[in-house]
Parts: C-alpha cells; sequence; structure tokens
C-alpha cells in the first residue's frame, strides 16, 4: 500500500514539475501560445488580474499614408466606421500596460507591449480594437503574437499586409492593391470576395480557406501541413502550392500559367482555363472537370481524371 502511495506521488509530482517547466519554457524564451491552449474553455487565469480597457485614443488620419498595428498575445480586432479619426481601444489584463503610438504625420504605428511575466496568462479575451475611417484608402499592416487578426467589415485600401504567429486571420470582404496574408500555426480565412492587384497567402500548419477571388495580378497560394479550399479564381498566373495538404478550387482562370503542385495531397478544380498549366501531385489524386491550354498534368502515386 505505502509503495502504491508513492508511485502514485512520483507521477502526481512529475506531472506537476512537467507543467511547470512547460510554462516556464514558454515564457523565458518568449515561445508563442499555440492557438489550441487559447481556445480551450475555462481559459487559465491565474493571478492576472481581469481584463479592462486600459486605454482609449483617437489619432487625425489626414495625410496618414501608412496604419501599422503591431500586438503581443493580443488579437486585433478592425472594424470601419463614419468618422475622420482613427480609433484605438486596448483591452488587457488590469496589470499591463497600454499601448504605445508614435506618429509623424504620415505614418501612424500602434504597438501593444509585451506582457509582463506571469505563469498563466490565458483567457479573457485581450485584444487590440481599431476602428479605421471608411474614407481612409492607404496601407495598412496588421500583425499579432498568440492572437488573431479579424477584419469584420468592407475594406478598401491600397496595400495590406496581415500576419499572426499562433493564431488565425479571418477577412470578411477586401478590395486592395497589393494584399499579403502570412500565418504560422493558424489558419486564413477570407469569407468574402477579394479584389486586388496581387494576393499573396502563405501558412505554415494551417489551412486556407477563400471564397471567390478576382485579381488583376498574381495570385500566390502556399501551405505546409494544411489544405487549400477556395472559390473561383480569377489572376493574371495563379500558383498553388501544399505540402501535406490537399488544394480544392471552383473555376480558375488565368491569362498566363496555372501552377497547382501538392506533396501528400489530391488537387481538385471545377476547370483550369489558361494558355498553360502545370499540375503535379506525390502522392495524392488530380481531378479537374474542364481543362484547356498545354502543359503537364501528372501524379507519381494516384489517378488522374480530366473533362
Amino acid at each position: 500500500m505505502r509503495k502504491a502511495i508513492i508511485s502514485i506521488s512520483i507521477v502526481l509530482w512529475s506531472i506537476i514539475g512537467l507543467v511547470i517547466g512547460t510554462v516556464l519554457i514558454y515564457k523565458i524564451f518568449d515561445i508563442p501560445t499555440p492557438q489550441w491552449v487559447q481556445d480551450l474553455p475555462g481559459r487559465f487565469n491565474f493571478g492576472r488580474g481581469n481584463v479592462v480597457m486600459l486605454k482609449e485614443e483617437s489619432f487625425p488620419i489626414d495625410g496618414v499614408r501608412d496604419i501599422r498595428v503591431g500586438g503581443s498575445y493580443q488579437s486585433v480586432i478592425v472594424t470601419l466606421h463614419d468618422g475622420r479619426d482613427l480609433e484605438v481601444k486596448h483591452y488587457d489584463y488590469d496589470t499591463e500596460k497600454g499601448f504605445a503610438m508614435r506618429a509623424d504625420g504620415r505614418e501612424i504605428v500602434i504597438d501593444a507591449p509585451k506582457r509582463s511575466f506571469g505563469l498563466f496568462t490565458y483567457g479573457g479575451n485581450p485584444r487590440l480594437e481599431i476602428a479605421v475611417p471608411k474614407a481612409y484608402a492607404e496601407n495598412v499592416s496588421f500583425s499579432t503574437v498568440s492572437g488573431s487578426v479579424t477584419v469584420e467589415d468592407y475594406a478598401a485600401w491600397r496595400d495590406v499586409t496581415l500576419k499572426t504567429t499562433s493564431g488565425s486571420i479571418l477577412v470578411q470582404t477586401l478590395t486592395a492593391a497589393q494584399t499579403d496574408v502570412h500565418s504560422v500555426s493558424g489558419s486564413v480565412k477570407l469569407e468574402g470576395k477579394v479584389s486586388c492587384t496581387s494576393l499573396n497567402v502563405k501558412t505554415t500548419s494551417g489551412s486556407v480557406a477563400m471564397s471567390d477571388c478576382a485579381v488583376s495580378g498574381p495570385v500566390t497560394l502556399k501551405t505546409v501541413s494544411g489544405k487549400i479550399s477556395a472559390g473561383d479564381i480569377q489572376g493574371s498566373s495563379i500558383s498553388g502550392d501544399t505540402t501535406s495538404g490537399s488544394q480544392t478550387y471552383g473555376d480558375l482562370d488565368a491569362a498566363g500559367l496555372i501552377k497547382l503542385k501538392s506533396v501528400s495531397g489530391s488537387v481538385n478544380a471545377g476547370a483550369v482555363r489558361s494558355p498553360s498549366h502545370d499540375i503535379k501531385t506525390t502522392s495524392g489524386g488530380i481531378r479537374i472537370g474542364e481543362l484547356t491550354g498545354d502543359g503537364p498534368v501528372k501524379t507519381t502515386s494516384g489517378s488522374v481524371r480530366t473533362g
């Protein structure tokens, strides 16, 4: 009986030591919190206080060409409004400091400070709420670590950059020029129609989901350990590249090359219409409803069906 109690105690203390050690490593080396931990029900919030609005400010937008927002362990939520000023609200634990702002008349930079040390820092929905005037049509950049980026309203900007580490990206509807969307350990979802001059979407350990997309320039979609699901895409050229993930499209139309490459995943499209194409898979089948133009359609392990 005594030996059993000792064995159970050793196991319990080993688990406790492992948990504390893991948390300490994450904190000391500033490793981003995994998205699945943030999404757990009943999130941990020991010793952190309450999430409150730490700071609220407005900035004149006249003459500004660039808006850059960065967060760490906060989500970034972007909306549009009819006013003339950029409005920022920072919600976080009451033990933290509010965001810092730099402005020089042509650029506004908003940065939420790195969170102070704490063993359990999850929960309570820390966030930066950014309200951008509808009349603003210049460049924007929104990024965060261990948090999501959400653009909730129809947006019409020039150059757009959205980046997350350990967090998802959600965009409702977007009209822009150059658009770059990058996520590490998080998914990308473009719910509404996207219209832009170029589109570059990349994920590592995350999927890409899109509705219809009309692009006057090149379209590049790339995932590692994630699938691509998209509606109809138009572009000057289209590139889809997945490693350990399938690709599923509606109709693809391009004035130039359509190149689809998959390693350990299938490629499926309603139509591939272009002067030239290059469609190849390794360990995955290929299904194309309508195929025009010249080029290879090959797989090293899987079936090929066109027409």
